[in-house]
Formats: C-alpha cells, structure tokens, sequence
C-alpha cells in the first residue's frame, strides 16, 4: 500500500517528537530502538547510503567514502533517509520479500517516488514543521533563517533550504550551483509562484564572472554569505525589465563548500 506523503510526513514527525532532545533528532536511538544496525565503512562509489534486509535483520550501511566527517548534517540527512526506507511500509516490504528498491529492478519513474518518498520523510523527521516554523519566523528571512534552522537541527544547507521553500516560509526562489559555477537546478516556493505568475522552470540568466564574484566574495563575509538589492528581470529571462513583475527583491548567495553555491532570490509583496 503506497502511503501518501502527507502519512509520509505525519509518521515522521510523531518519531521525531518522541526521539528528540532540545529540537536534535537521537537517530541512532531510533535505529537501536527498531533493532537495525548501522554499519559506516568504505564503498568507493558504490552508494551514500544503504538500508538492506539479510539473516532476518535490517542494517544501514554508510559510506565513509562519500559521507566526509566535516559534513555532519549530509551524513544525519543520508541515516535519516534509510530511515525513511525501513519506516515507509511499501518499501520495508519489498526488502522483507527479498525485493532491491534499486533503479534496475522496479523501474525509473518507481525508483525516483521511492527515493521522493524516502527523502520527504527524512526532511519531515530531522525538522518536524511545528518546531521548524517556530524557529524559522524567529530570524530575518532567507539565509539568516535557514543558517539559523540548520544549525538546530545539524542538518546540511540544502537540505534545510529545500524544507524552507516546501513549508512555504517566504516568496523565494532557489537556484543551486555545480561546483564548476554551472546551473544544477532551480526551485521556488508557493508564495513566489503565486506573486509572479511563474509555473514551469524559469529560464535563469547565467553570468559567470558575476556568479564567481558573488562566491568569492562569500569567503570574506562576516556572515557566510553576500545580499543586495535587485530587479528579478537580472535573474529571469521571461521577465521583462520595468514591467509590472520585475519586482525588485533581495538576492543573497552562499558558497556551500565543495558542493558549489547557493543563490536566493526574496520578493515581498
């Protein structure tokens, strides 16, 4: 019986409130309580992490190689999705049955709701929405807030950011950064749809020497990352310039360490 992500989130949320000390997820605790074992070692590439079903018992694997110590809230996002996949009743089935929840064996479009699923229960059990609006409203919107928010919950900037947009806390749009300063994904808030009229993926407008300044100019800033004034036509392509939606908003962006960059644009009506 596939679960909605509503029941997803509901689940979640009732471990987390029974599991948590002063807002902090205990995931070992919640692993130990259900009788898996976590076992952190080295895979190479093989997989980040891994919730696997043998001699009538569930163990996590971790690995070491792709979960860097100096990542905490990368590595507590990884367990808490494993997590996801023992606790969300299709997918623990289908590891009792001896079924993978890989790609190969169920399908893309199967794989990719799973892993949806997976994730959306982890974001919903390291920052239950009561206590995460709580303290979102607390700071200035934007990075102030969610830098504020992932220190709390030990949870990694774009994890907390994507929470951010789902819980629809500003009129915000998000644009992610590869490493190399090349565009990886957009995604914005409810609010921000709504205030302007945009559905789909907007075309982003790509500068690199503007974007490489910004990033540099985050290393020497005293609060991780650099904010100013602009006219959304600068960042939208589809938005033309003195129009009646070229709203002017706050642009901040923030390096995320070897991960690439982040850049959010806030609008306020």
């Amino acid at each position: 019986m596939i679960q909605s992500l509503e029941d997803i989130a509901e689940l979640a949320e009732s471990i987390a409130n029974k599991n948590s000390f002063f807002g902090r997820v205990n995931l070992e605790k919640i692993a130990r309580k259900n009788k898996i074992n976590i076992i952190a070692n080295n895979y190479k590439d093989y997989f980040i992490g891994q919730l696997v079903h043998s001699c009538g018992k569930f163990y996590i694997h971790l690995n070491n190689d792709q979960l860097s110590d100096k990542e905490l809230g990368r590595k507590r996002f990884t367990l808490a999705h494993e997590l996801g996949h023992f606790f969300i009743d299709e997918h623990r089935l289908k590891l009792l049955k001896g079924q993978s929840l890989s790609y190969s064996l169920i399908g893309q479009e199967n794989h990719k709701r799973i892993e949806f699923e997976a994730n959306h229960f982890a974001s919903n059990l390291l920052m239950p929405k009561n206590v995460f609006l709580k303290e979102a409203f607390q700071k200035e919107y934007g990075f102030d807030s969610i830098l504020s928010l992932k220190n709390k919950f030990e949870t990694s900037i774009e994890c907390t950011t994507h929470h951010y947009l789902n819980h629809n806390v500003a009129s915000l749009l998000m644009i992610k950064w590869n490493p190399d300063n090349t565009l990886k994904y957009t995604r914005y808030s409810q609010s921000f749809s709504e205030l302007l009229g945009i559905s789909g993926k907007p075309p982003v407008k790509y500068n690199p020497t503007y974007l490489l300044e910004q990033i540099q100019a985050c290393e020497i800033s005293n609060t991780g990352y650099v904010e100013k004034a602009i006219r959304l036509s600068k960042w939208i392509s589809s938005i033309v310039p003195g129009g009646n939606k070229d709203l002017t908003g706050l642009e901040q962006t923030l390096k995320v360490g070897e991960f690439g960059a982040i850049t959010l644009l806030l609008f306020f009506k």
